[in-house]
């Protein structure tokens, strides 16, 4: 094995820049949604760790990390409650309750209460009885054998052996 002490030093990664900044935004939009906050949040994490390994403070690259957030709330990327809204909507259909589902918003940075339309929305549609399965699943059979009724399925489904030798299934 070797030991860790013989590997060379590695790189302090580049300086922070707004073009930086800017494609970390960019590349996390791309990949979540997200409130304006949280997007704060992240950023401010990653310049928390690059300026902790060039030895730099952080704190020089909060105005930049503001403008950041600004532009991407002004060109749209960003919009609170949207993000709220659908956030609501999809920890509503996984059962949580109103409580549960304002602690995660404001975990990620949203302070004001969701609108009381969705929760009308979610009664409305928890009202509603489940649609009914379609019959091929509702039968229990589903993939390509389901097509053929059960009488004419054959098993095994490969030929029979030659005749005079023995079957035994092995």
């Amino acid at each position: 094995m070797t030991d860790p002490r013989d590997r060379p030093e590695r790189k302090p990664p580049r300086k922070v820049s707004p073009a930086y900044l800017q494609r970390a935004a960019m590349s996390y939009l791309e990949r979540y949604s997200s409130s304006a906050e949280n997007l704060r949040r992240v950023l401010r994490r990653k310049v928390d760790k690059r300026c902790r390994l060039r030895g730099e403070d952080p704190a020089e690259f909060h105005e930049l990390i503001d403008e950041v957030v600004a532009k991407s709330l002004r060109v749209g990327l960003i919009d609170d409650s949207r993000y709220a809204e659908a956030r609501v909507a999809t920890l509503r259909r996984r059962g949580g309750s109103a409580r549960a589902i304002q602690a995660k918003l404001s975990a990620k940075g949203w302070t004001a209460p969701p609108s009381r339309r969705l929760w009308r929305e979610k009664r409305a549609t928890k009202s509603r009885p489940p649609a009914p399965l379609p019959a091929a699943a509702s039968s229990g059979r589903s993939g390509p054998a389901s097509a053929r009724p059960i009488a004419t399925r054959t098993w095994p489904p490969w030929p029979a052996p030659a005749s005079g030798s023995t079957w035994r299934g092995r």
